[in-house]
């Protein structure tokens, strides 16, 4: 679900290219801004509060960027893979 809606096409491909961001920002940068790290908290809390508190939770630790990619990236596929069920069984 999008904001109490169901998915369609057009949010995962806006939650996808604001992840890409995120991995892009977190290569190139030696910290990650606060305001990359809440705004894509706030994307990802309109579609799963559960996997954004877990975003949060990863990007609190202050591991290594290597570490909090691979850790995000079990979230991010999480959260994708459920996008795409929700359009799938919906549009």
């Amino acid at each position: 679900m999008y904001k109490n809606r169901h998915c369609a096409p057009l949010d995962y491909q806006k939650i996808k290219k604001e992840i890409d961001h995120f991995y892009f920002s977190l290569s190139k940068e030696d910290n990650l801004s606060k305001e990359e790290c809440d705004s894509l908290y706030k994307e990802i809390s309109d579609f799963d509060i559960d996997i954004a508190s877990r975003f949060l939770q990863i990007i609190s630790l202050n591991d290594d960027k290597k570490i909090i990619k691979d850790k995000c990236q079990i979230i991010f596929d999480e959260l994708l893979k459920n996008i795409i069920v929700d359009i799938n069984e919906h549009n």
